[in-house]
Formats: C-alpha cells, structure tokens, sequence
C-alpha cells in the first residue's frame, strides 16, 4: 500500500464525500486506502452509500461524540495495520491530489473544499513509514 489518507468526519460527510472523489482521481499507479472515520454524525444512518466511491474506502461510524483526536488515532491505528508506505491524516473538507509520478506520492497537495473559508492549498511532504 502507497498511501493511506485518514478522514475524519462529524456532521459534515459532504465535504467528506468530495474528499473522497478528490483522491479516486488518483492516478492508477498510486495504490492507496482512505479510512473514513466519523464521530457519531447524526445523518451516518440515512446516508446513501451506493452513490459514494466506496472502492479503495472503509468506513468506521462512533455511536457516540468524542472528538476529532479519537478518530485520527483510530484512523492512524487502522493505517498501521495496512502497512501502508505514507499516512495522511486531515480533515473532511480537503481535497487530495497525488502526483502523476508514482515516486512523487511523498508531495501531495491539500485544498481546503470549504466555501465557507478562504481557499487554502498546502504541500504536504510526507514521511516514509518505519521500515
């Protein structure tokens, strides 16, 4: 595995739904995971899945509130046990590209989807994991 992005979400799976197009659009020689996390949205429930690019995606709901740092350790902890090369770990309302080049995966770029906020863009240089 290239490269795990760590999604966390509450209330706000719009914007997790287009973080989620963001990085299909991939290129084919990235191989990568995300791991939606969300903590105890009230729409989780009623949410149409069958519309979502649930490929390359797993899903984890909390029934119950505890904070942005729970979902980011339990997406960081499932992130580990995919072995994967790059973990990324941001917010709902970002977008992801990768690189064209397969050994570019270490610099992507992070756009904040928020409308409600300036546009913020970001390289993120990210750290092998621990061989």
């Amino acid at each position: 595995m290239d490269l795990v992005v760590v999604i966390p979400t509450c209330e706000h799976l719009g914007y997790a739904y287009r973080a989620l197009v963001s990085l299909g659009k991939c290129t084919p020689d990235v191989r990568w995971k995300a791991i939606l996390v969300d903590d105890a949205s009230r729409q989780w429930d009623g949410e149409r899945w069958s519309k979502w690019p649930l490929d390359n995606v797993i899903r984890h709901h909390f029934p119950t509130r505890k904070g942005l740092t729970r979902s980011w350790n339990f997406g960081i902890e499932k992130a580990e046990a995919l072995k994967a090369r790059y973990t990324v770990v941001t917010n709902s309302e970002t977008s992801i590209q990768v690189p064209p080049s397969q050994n570019a995966v270490g610099n992507i770029t992070i756009a904040n989807n928020n409308s409600c906020r300036n546009a913020v863009s970001y390289h993120a240089a990210c750290k092998p994991a621990a061989e």
